[in-house]
């Protein structure tokens, strides 16, 4: 009886192993087929990479100047015009604010009033106490 129930165990055991490795079979598959594939996939991903070299040596090469046949190297040397850009910058500034300031002083320097009309702002001329009509009779 003992050994009934031993290989009785032994027997649920292994359905319930059996059972639950069926679960995990679909993904040890893939991982097996992908291991598989992997050096055909490695072989296309190579394949591209040597066809896009290729591509790259037609479009850029480099040709050594030859000196027999009479290829030289152009050396240019660049200057630097900082200096430049910043001096002709600062004559723009002080020409436009210049240009602006002298404007501004021809325009707006002594009001220039005809003979016989009175400003309000002439204090030198202006009497406490007197209307506008007063003081306009006074200059003219």
């Amino acid at each position: 009886m003992e050994l009934f129930h031993a290989r009785n165990t032994e027997l649920r055991l292994a359905e319930a192993g059996a059972e639950e490795a069926g679960k995990y079979r679909p993904d040890l598959e893939a991982v097996e087929a992908r291991m598989r594939n992997e050096p055909e996939e490695r072989r296309g991903y190579e394949n591209k990479l040597e066809a896009a070299r290729d591509e790259l040596k037609k479009l850029v090469t480099v040709v050594q100047p030859d000196p027999s046949k009479g290829d030289r190297a152009r050396v240019v040397e660049t200057k630097d015009d900082r200096w430049l850009y910043i001096a002709g910058s600062w004559l723009g500034i002080v020409l436009v604010f210049g240009v602006t300031a002298v404007i501004l002083s021809m325009t707006g320097g002594e009001r220039v009033i005809g003979q016989g009309q009175w400003h309000p702002l002439d204090a030198d001329t202006v009497e406490p106490g007197a209307t506008v009509e007063e003081q306009e009779s006074r200059v003219g």
